[in-house]
Order: structure tokens, then sequence, then C-alpha cells
């Protein structure tokens, strides 16, 4: 239950910092983007404010990847205990 809590209130800080965004002009002529992939997980890419597209750290991706399983674990739950019902 207190990891359940840490988790929560890892999602609350992470909606608290939203992701940085850069253009696509940006993404060619520099590099400086890639300090913000140190901080944060993801960055928004934006051609002309709207999102082209998203980079992902390693440890973003990695997140990405457990959250998807343990929403996987929680359907699968619900669907054994609809069935049992």
């Amino acid at each position: 239950m207190a990891n359940q809590g840490k988790t929560t209130l890892e999602q609350f800080r992470r909606a608290a910092n939203p992701s940085p965004r850069i253009s696509l002009t940006e993404l060619a002529r520099s590099t400086k983007w890639r300090e913000s992939m140190v901080e944060y997980a993801v960055i928004e890419l934006c051609d002309h404010n709207e999102t082209a597209g998203f980079l992902v750290s390693p440890v973003g991706m990695q997140e990405i990847l457990e959250r998807l399983e343990e929403l996987e674990r929680e359907l699968e739950e619900a669907q054994l205990a609809a069935v049992v019902a």
C-alpha cells in the first residue's frame, strides 16, 4: 500500500512539472534539448505549435512499459472477477 501511495505521489509530481516542448527546428539546430532528457523522461516535439511526436528517454520508456504491464494485470484481474461473478 505504501508503494502505491509513492506511485501516486510521483504521478502528481510529474503532472505539476509538465515536460518541456521543443520545436523540430530547435531539435535540428542545437543539442540543448539533450540536457532536458536528463531531467525529464519525455520531451514533446512541436511543429508550428502542434505536437509532432515525443522523445522518450530509456528511463521514461521503462516507466511506460511498467505502467502498461500494471494496467494489463488490473484488466486481467477485473476480467477474472467478472467471470467468477
